[in-house]
């Protein structure tokens, strides 16, 4: 999907990826979330209601993610961990979802392991350097490669535990 933003006017057009998937199964009903729109036609757009993934079915699919789904490390799977469970997001609630959720890619639920995933930090710490770092805002509460890494871990024990 391509646009044209403020200030660029010339030029090839912005791109939005999307990623639209037929095969993924919901585990969790849709969270149902309004628009967050802050322009000064907001009020046009307020009853404007969106079918969301549950963040309990995102933080599930994260941890499968970096669990051997994907070939290649990804960085922002950790961010995404480490965003959701400081938001609140129980990996304990969230384990009774994964047998089911690894199935549906045909991982084995054995994949769920913390020395495998510590196996591949580097990749890990060498994406995010690549892709990630200059995203991430600088300061005192800034998501640090370590940080994220430790949360995921974490979450990785307490779901392999479960």
């Amino acid at each position: 999907m391509y646009y044209r933003g403020p200030l660029r006017w010339g030029g090839s057009p912005r791109a939005i990826r999307l990623d639209v998937t037929r095969d993924e199964q919901l585990l969790l009903p849709a969270a149902h979330q309004h628009l967050i729109h802050v322009y000064s036609d907001r009020q046009a757009l307020e009853q404007i209601d969106i079918a969301c993934y549950p963040l309990e079915e995102i933080l599930a699919e994260k941890i499968r993610a970096i669990s051997g789904q994907r070939r290649f490390a990804i960085s922002r799977d950790l961010y995404d961990i480490h965003q959701l469970t400081q938001a609140g997001i129980s990996v304990t609630g969230v384990a009774p979802l994964l047998p089911a959720k690894f199935a549906a890619r045909g991982i084995e639920l054995s994949a769920l392991e913390v020395g495998r995933l510590a196996e591949r930090r580097a990749a890990f710490e060498q994406d995010w350097k690549r892709r990630l770092s200059y995203l991430i805002a600088s300061g005192t509460d800034a998501v640090t490669f370590a940080k994220a890494w430790h949360s995921t871990i974490e979450a990785v024990r307490m779901a392999q535990n479960y």
